[in-house]
């Protein structure tokens, strides 16, 4: 039998296509994607099971329509009875690793990844559902968001830095020592003792929070 091959998963937030070379925008620059789409497929009318982010996560997951998995908001749980893909690429002999953001609610933050090289950037908890006296007025829109990330969100445009931005590097730079360690030639310039190696294929889904609202971007970018 032909060796299993790796698995990358690349994932951003929000990215909308045709705002990419690839698709002919005349201003942005996306050399990687453009080469990426030239030398691999692309899936012109590819569409999101739910324009919110937790909902369209366990779409992604599990194969389902959120609304078959009761998750219609950001305070939804995905059971953990529900098998996802990691759970089958797991039984087909894969390890399974994630880096970055994946916005699952509740006590169980795997649902089939064996291992997670960073933390989340969203609590995993129940702020998303906004806090409510009785008789009080609705929060306005966004209101739960600002409560569970501290982040301004008016004043969108260039910033020094942002909190999204710290976020990102690290899942890139995990992302790039895992694979690095797996390599097998790959040597520690420091000779510190590597993990013992598993000979098993992997799956890394590395998953940015960017480009997402609320748009703070550097000069540079």
């Amino acid at each position: 039998m032909p060796e299993a091959p790796n698995i990358l998963m690349i994932v951003c937030d929000q990215l909308v296509p045709h705002l990419t070379g690839a698709y002919g925008h005349s201003v942005v620059q996306t050399p990687n994607l453009d080469r990426l789409a030239e030398s691999g497929v692309r899936f012109d009318s590819a569409y999101a099971p739910c324009p919110i982010c937790s909902p369209s996560r366990v779409g992604l997951m599990t194969g389902n329509y959120p609304s078959r998995m009761d998750c219609y908001d950001n305070t939804s749980f995905l059971r953990s009875d529900q098998p996802t893909f990691c759970h089958y690429l797991s039984a087909a002999g894969y390890k399974t690793v994630l880096s970055g953001k994946m916005h699952f609610i509740g006590p169980d933050q795997l649902h089939g990844f064996e291992h997670w090289l960073t933390t989340d950037i969203f609590p995993a908890d129940l702020q998303w559902l906004p806090q409510r006296t009785p008789g009080a007025e609705l929060p306005e829109p966004g209101h739960h968001q600002q409560n569970a990330i501290a982040i301004d969100y008016v004043t969108a445009g260039v910033h020094q830095w942002n909190m999204g931005l710290d976020h990102d590097e690290e899942v890139q730079a995990k992302a790039l020592e895992y694979i690095r360690h797996k390599r097998s030639d790959y040597v520690d310039s420091l000779q510190r003792p590597l993990p013992e190696r598993d000979e098993r294929p992997f799956f890394l889904c590395v998953s940015y929070h960017h480009p997402h609202e609320p748009f703070h971007v550097t000069q540079e970018l």
